[in-house]
């Protein structure tokens, strides 16, 4: 059974939402919601959660990761070659709405690093001999600012002693004593919603009710404090 189309030169094309809805329901696996049109929704964080019980849910993800590493930068890194046989990608000040710098031609702020294969592509940039490429990130800046105006006294504490902050919420909260219970508090930005439909993206497995339980363990322990 094809979840995707045949191009004429026998390769399959991106598996479109519609026809892996179309698949869904044949092997009548329910995914429990819609798009805005009315169409079953096979969006990365329903796959996430469906692949816990279906392989083919699993096997999809894959294959729209992998076709979109190939027409992102396998396809797309050699026509960024210039003259001297390098590629330089251009920063931008002025095009992201957060005042944050962007990346383009080709977007290097965007490859992937969770995966095996994410990892193979950003191996493949390799700096001109005598330097180096240097990747810098501010640390955790919108929870120290938020930590300075709110006073908050548990987190001001946390970055003093140089913790984790994600890690340090997530014992005091959920008693985790794992990376798990420091990707979960990593996720509160995207659970804080009536439904938490974003759960299983941030931390594949946990589900909506799960989420909105956490979610409303970190503010009684924040009340508490």
């Amino acid at each position: 059974m094809n979840v995707g189309r045949r191009q004429p030169d026998g390769a399959l094309a991106h598996p479109a939402r519609p026809q892996v809805g179309e698949v869904f329901g044949e092997l009548n696996i329910e995914t429990g919601k819609k798009t805005s049109t009315g169409q079953v929704s096979t969006s990365h964080d329903v796959l996430v959660e469906l692949a816990q019980t279906y392989e083919i849910a699993q096997l999809i993800i894959d294959y729209r990761e992998m076709d979109k590493l190939r027409a992102t930068y396998a396809e797309a890194l050699p026509k960024l070659i210039r003259e001297d046989g390098r590629i330089h990608g251009c920063l931008n000040q002025t095009v992201a709405a957060t005042g944050r710098l962007s990346s383009t031609d080709p977007n290097l702020q965007n490859i992937p690093v969770r995966t095996a294969l994410g990892q193979e592509i950003r191996r493949s940039f390799i700096p001109e001999k005598g330097k180096k490429l240097i990747s810098a990130d501010y640390s955790q800046l919108e929870l120290r600012i938020l930590a300075h105006i709110t006073q908050d006294a548990v987190m001001t504490k946390a970055f003093q002693d140089g913790e984790d902050i994600h890690a340090n919420t997530a014992r005091l909260v959920f008693g985790a004593t794992d990376e798990k219970g420091g990707a979960v508090v990593s996720g509160v930005r995207f659970f804080a919603s009536p439904t938490c439909h974003h759960a299983p993206e941030v931390y594949p497995g946990i589900g909506e009710t799960r989420a909105s339980d956490l979610l409303r363990g970190f503010f009684r322990q924040r009340r508490a404090d």
